[in-house]
């Protein structure tokens, strides 16, 4: 299980133990990923000066590529896409200006010099040139802004995009969430046309069996060709919730059906982020996002709806997206060794290491407990902390 969360990143084993953090705790960090088209992981950091930073890291979390938005545009931090081929997809933001005086937003008269953010789409190859662009100014006019989400007549962010995702066409799936439309947009022809619009106030779609989804956070095309996302509902009054929402397309009769979602019995509203992932036919992942206890962070459930299992993050602390995947590789992770001298036992990491950090806060290369329990140890690995099989220590009891 693959996370960040406030400004770490870090990957979860199967039994939930981690098995890998990020050292440097201090850079802010969104989408922590592994990308299996190019066999590496991601991350998006942040610099003042330029936005969103895209870092990619060989499968030894070492990093071996930064990539910035090109043509003075700011980087986006929702999404970063490597593609089989090498290239790259990056969001970002720029503001332009607009005559805005003939709309009315949230029951506001829009301003004659309204400042507007766009959204923008740039693709780079293998070498980080600039091979192709596209600005959602050009395709998608702010009058299309979902009323009741967050209006600034000065700084219109009218667009939003959250999530990219490659179709299996070649083209593009985005969700621009401050219209409540998921996009198809023309990359293969490079002429960045929406092909389609779903949800929104120009649905190509007429939905069935289902009110519209609004504000979503996250949007993907799954592998039997439906569009699976995270709805946060921001607009769903009264009694707001957020489910993870699966629709089959039909493009010829122009409609929209809801084959499957998932609410929690509508308990759960998050606001921002999240993300769900739909692991297989059975399994799908929820990342919650901006929730708190008693809430959990996220949830494995299946298409019956059962809740297989969850994990609760400390309160104060949020994940912007998580990812279940299995690794075509083994982590170094450190085996444990132990003695036991009566009612003491002294665990032992393999030596040669710079550092240990152990989940007790020590930092030699062996310790000695007191009390049954589960240990771990990190070691550096890369740019972070590799963690060890955990030990049971349970020779105290009695």
């Amino acid at each position: 299980m693959i996370s960040s969360c406030k400004t770490n990143m870090f990957l979860l084993d199967a039994e939930g133990y981690v098995a890998w953090w990020r050292k440097d705790q201090e850079e802010t960090s969104n989408d922590f990923k592994y990308q299996p088209a190019a066999n590496a992981f991601t991350s998006m950091g942040y610099r003042d000066e330029v936005g969103g930073v895209f870092y990619t890291y060989d499968t030894e979390f070492n990093a071996v590529d930064t990539l910035e938005a090109a043509n003075g545009e700011r980087g986006d931090r929702h999404e970063f896409l490597l593609l089989e081929n090498g290239h790259k997809i990056i969001g970002t933001l720029y503001d332009t200006i607009m005559d805005l005086s003939a709309f009315t937003f949230n029951g506001i008269t829009g301003l004659p010099n309204s400042t507007v953010r766009g959204f923008g789409i740039q693709e780079f190859d293998a070498e980080n040139n600039l091979v192709w662009t596209w600005h959602s100014t050009d395709f998608v006019h702010p009058v299309e802004f979902s009323d009741g989400l967050n209006y600034n007549a000065n700084s219109f962010d009218y667009a939003h995009g959250n999530s990219i995702d490659l179709d299996q066409d070649g083209n593009l799936i985005v969700s621009l969430r401050n219209t409540s439309t998921v996009c198809k947009i023309d990359r293969v022809n490079r002429t960045g046309n929406i092909l389609w619009r779903l949800g929104g106030e120009e649905s190509s779609f007429l939905m069935v069996d289902d009110e519209y989804f609004n504000a979503q956070h996250y949007a993907r095309v799954l592998p039997n060709g439906h569009i699976g996302m995270y709805d946060n509902g921001n607009l769903r009054w009264p009694g707001r919730y957020s489910r993870a929402a699966e629709y089959e397309l039909d493009p010829v009769a122009e409609t929209a059906e809801l084959v499957w979602e998932y609410d929690a019995d509508r308990s759960i509203f998050a606001s921002a982020i999240g993300n769900a992932q739909w692991i297989n036919d059975d399994l799908i992942l929820i990342g919650w996002g901006y929730v708190f206890r008693p809430d959990p962070t996220f949830s494995l459930v299946d298409r019956a709806g059962n809740v297989l299992t969850s994990l609760y993050f400390e309160d104060g602390y949020v994940s912007y997206r998580i990812q279940a995947t299995e690794l075509p590789f083994d982590l170094p992770r450190p085996t444990l060794t132990y003695e036991v001298h009566g009612e003491t036992v002294t665990l032992h990491a393999p030596e040669g290491y710079e550092e240990y950090v152990w989940s007790t806060g020590e930092t030699t290369s062996s310790i000695t407990v007191a009390a049954n329990g589960t240990y771990q140890v990190w070691v550096p690995h890369g740019i972070g902390m590799v963690g060890s099989y955990p030990l049971h220590v349970d020779a105290l009891v009695g």
